[in-house]
């Protein structure tokens, strides 16, 4: 089963390499794919050590990992929290192009770019040394979680940290020429639509219709921090607290206020109401509460018949003609 999650396997430099360096992840997911809740990849993450900053003299070195992961929760907001487990099965180099020589290079692995101890080297090796084995495994990197948000959020990382250096260049401070820095492993995207607070209710006004004994309410609710394209609520509102009778109403946003107005109730009467964000990219919690309808009063006089535009005189406070002058 899957929540909104994809996955890709990517080999990304964060700093170092140099123009056009062949790079990549073969295997598993090399586009972002949907991928159940829980699961396991074996990808292969590759690029090149160069002589002279070219592809056409270098050798390719090959990094194969493991990575499993199970979801752990999904968030109120809808942010997908994940744990994964990687190993490193190997690590090979490989021949690329041209004939390569002269120039040492040292790999060193940990799990992320702060950790303060390596797990993994140093593993030192010519460039021209190849086909060869640098690193055989299985050794478990570790487990971790990655917080990834709503509406097209990825995971910030891969799942290795994973260092390249000249060597006599150890410990020089990357961003430099002579490191390449590497996010290695597996990444995810979360397609759960973003989660928004609930609509706040911030005003209920009634009034009487003696006329025809009803009572017109309008319900007044803001949002603040609206996205773009989040500007409709909807409401259902009757009489029962299950809403199987209720009737649905939307309101358009004006400045964050959205206005259900002209909602026709009995007096006396109790009424449930719920209300959204109308879902789309974005959603939202449902505010509930409930109205009771104030009392209207029929007229304890006999009068004779008269107009509903008088009626409406009487309803709006307006004066009116004394009897018998009507």
């Amino acid at each position: 089963m899957s929540v909104g999650l994809l996955a890709k396997n990517t080999c990304e430099i964060i700093s170092g390499g140099y123009a056009g360096e062949w790079h990549g992840a073969d295997g598993g997911y090399e586009n972002w794919t949907t991928v159940n809740d829980s699961g396991s990849v074996v990808s292969t993450y590759y690029y090149h050590d160069s002589v002279g900053g070219t592809n056409w003299w270098s050798s390719r070195v090959e990094v194969t990992l493991t990575d499993e992961w199970s979801l752990v929760r999904v968030n109120a907001d809808n942010s997908i929290v994940i744990r994964t487990q990687t190993v490193l099965n190997s690590i090979v180099r490989k021949k690329g192009e041209g004939t390569p020589s002269g120039y040492k290079f040292v790999v060193r692995v940990k799990q992320q770019a702060s950790d303060v101890n390596w797990l993994i080297g140093p593993l030192i090796q010519d460039i021209g040394d190849y086909p060869s084995v640098m690193f055989q495994g299985p050794f478990v990197i570790g487990s971790q979680e990655f917080t990834i948000p709503p509406d097209g959020g990825e995971s910030s990382r891969g799942t290795i940290y994973y260092r390249n250096n000249t060597e006599g260049h150890d410990s020089d401070t990357p961003p430099s020429e002579f490191i390449d820095e590497f996010w290695m492993g597996i990444r995810f995207r979360n397609t759960l639509p973003a989660k928004l607070p609930a609509p706040t209710v911030t005003n209920i006004t009634q009034f009487p219709d003696i006329c025809e004994r009803t009572v017109t309410t309008t319900i007044t609710a803001t949002m603040s921090g609206l996205p773009a394209g989040a500007n409709t609520l909807e409401m259902y509102l009757g009489r029962d607290s299950e809403y199987r009778d209720a009737i649905r109403y939307t309101a358009t946003s004006t400045n964050n206020t959205f206005v259900f107005s002209g909602l026709e109730m009995k007096p006396s009467a109790k009424y449930y109401y719920k209300i959204r964000l109308v879902p789309n990219k974005y959603i939202s919690d449902w505010t509930e509460g409930s109205i009771q309808t104030i009392n209207v009063i029929k007229p304890n006089v006999v009068a004779p018949a008269f107009s509903s535009a008088d009626c409406a005189k009487l309803t709006t406070n307006q004066r009116v003609l004394e009897w018998p002058n009507w």
